[in-house]
């Protein structure tokens, strides 16, 4: 399961130490402060395009090394590119010449590299997601789904680490070219190194595409042009699919085929979560939802904590940064300088809790169930909201922002979780799709997830900073999560995860039509 994951953990190193310095790195080329989030922002908005796409295309993909695999590398690609542009995109600008032009043309590539890296890290978890799923069985899918947390934690913790060393103080940090290049060139090795396990430890079986016929009765196939045909796969004895090595000589037919009807499909959901919200299951829709507003919680937090602490904490402004170097800083800006630095310890011990409670969130689930273990986490994060909004005191306020840990642990596992659930039963989960429930594709449901996920982070960008604007108060990071987290706990009561919640779902909408 370790190595399955490998590749998540490669991700979230690479985006926990990329986005501690890609904040800096725009200001300093010269973009401005108010057009930096709209940067951050452009990510996330092409996720929320493709990525149904991509859970569909690769629903329907029959390669010969497997289905998600395809996508994992191209998008891993992705990311390796960026990894090496953002850092000496400079360098490249300037082989072609100097002056403003060409000062125009590095800027242009910093935020390029910037947003395919920020697209990258993010879309290539979808296709990781469906990986998973696809290599567990019914009793291992929350297993699996606690490493993947588990490993989303450790590799935010190793990402902080990466970042916090001082790499011009070692002889390869000045060999690369100093501290920012020798972090990112640490990324892409890391990367790699994780890439390749995945890709490479955990050979997919190829799915092939049944075309509709007619049984020797006169009755139609369950199948059709987008089912896909699984068939019985042994397990270890971890309770993990073990799938068969690609075959020999297959290099030259390393394509995907894709039919016309996947495509078809794919092409209408580019605004799948908006457009087609309506068209998703029930249960799916109410997971989604609840999904949206814990990661909107989780991320007003994470994001802005540390401008919370340096200024409303440490009395600090960002705006004295800008200081001659002669001069002292020892004013607003040094003292929000160090407000940042110790809010990334409180980041820091976040992600050793979250990995710690994946640890033992199996514990929480046979104990507590699905909701109970998800309801405690999102419930515990807003708490720790409200005595963060009242506390001046940061060894207090570092404490409770090292316990959201818990809220991230739970949603980056029980969703995943919850939709292996529903699709290991279609019949009794998708009863409100009963003439298309077999070909409800896995990916396409985690794309639905993942999607959430980005329309959270477009939604902060775009009214976080209005909302600081007219308030005038960094405290309304603090507020709005808590909010947002009563919001998402509202969602969670809702969500369906037995019998008698479809039950009793079904029941309401009976009920309705009344």
């Amino acid at each position: 399961m370790v190595v399955i994951n490998a590749i998540v953990f490669g991700v979230e190193l690479c985006a926990s130490a990329g986005f501690t310095y890609i904040p800096p790195m725009l200001l300093k080329s010269g973009i401005p402060s108010r057009y930096m989030s709209l940067v951050l922002g452009l990510g996330p908005l092409i996720c929320v395009l493709t990525v149904p796409v991509i859970g569909q295309l690769s629903d329907n993909c029959t390669s010969a090394y497997g289905r998600r695999r395809p996508f994992i590398f191209v998008l891993s690609l992705v990311v390796l590119a960026s990894l090496f542009l953002i850092p000496f995109g400079g360098e490249i600008s300037n082989y072609f010449g100097g002056g403003a032009a060409n000062t125009e043309v590095s800027v242009i590539l910093l935020t390029v590299s910037v947003v395919l890296f920020d697209f990258g890290t993010q879309a290539c978890l979808t296709p990781c997601e469906a990986l998973l799923g696809d290599m567990s069985s019914a009793d291992t899918h929350s297993r699996i789904f606690v490493v993947y947390s588990f490993m989303c934690s450790v590799g935010g913790v190793f990402g902080y680490l990466v970042s916090a060393v001082d790499w011009s103080r070692f002889s390869i940090g000045n060999f690369v070219g100093g501290q920012e290049k020798c972090t990112f060139f640490v990324l892409i090795f890391c990367f790699v190194a994780s890439m390749a396990a995945t890709l490479v430890g955990t050979p997919e079986q190829r799915h092939l595409l049944i075309s509709k016929s007619k049984t020797t009765n006169g009755a139609t196939k369950r199948s059709n042009p987008s089912y896909v045909e699984r068939e019985i796969r042994p397990k270890n004895e971890n309770g993990v699919v073990i799938f068969e090595a690609n075959p020999p000589n297959r290099l030259s037919h390393i394509r995907l085929h894709i039919n016309d009807t996947a495509i078809t499909r794919a092409s209408k959901t580019c605004p799948c979560l908006l457009r087609n919200f309506s068209n998703i299951p029930a249960v799916v829709r109410r997971l989604s939802l609840a999904n949206f507003f814990s990661w909107s919680a989780i991320l007003c937090f994470t994001i802005f904590y540390s401008d919370y602490v340096g200024q409303a904490i440490y009395k600090g402004r960002p705006t004295d940064n800008v200081v001659d170097n002669d001069s002292s800083s020892s004013g607003g800006g040094g003292q929000y300088d160090e407000g940042v630095r110790i809010s990334s310890l409180g980041l820091f011990f976040h992600s050793v809790v979250s990995a710690a409670f994946s640890a033992v969130i199996e514990l929480f689930f046979r104990r507590f169930g699905a909701k109970g273990t998800y309801l405690f986490g999102m419930f515990s994060f807003t708490l720790s909201m409200l005595v963060i909004a009242v506390s001046d005191d940061i060894v207090v306020v570092n404490i409770l922002a090292s316990f959201t840990g818990i809220a991230y642990a739970v949603t980056t596992t029980i969703p995943c979780t919850l939709i292996t659930l529903y699709h290991d039963d279609k019949k009794m989960f998708f009863h409100d799709r009963q003439h298309g429930a077999e070909q409800h594709g896995f990916g396409e449901d985690m794309a639905t997830m993942d999607s959430a996920y980005f329309l959270a982070q477009i939604v902060l960008s775009l009214f976080t900073g209005y909302l600081v604007h007219v308030t005038q108060a960094v405290l309304s990071y603090i507020l709005l999560a808590a909010v947002l987290g009563v919001l998402s706990c509202i969602c969670i009561v809702r969500i369906v995860c037995t019998e008698s919640d479809v039950i009793s779902l079904l029941n309401r909408n009976k009920a309705s039509r009344r």
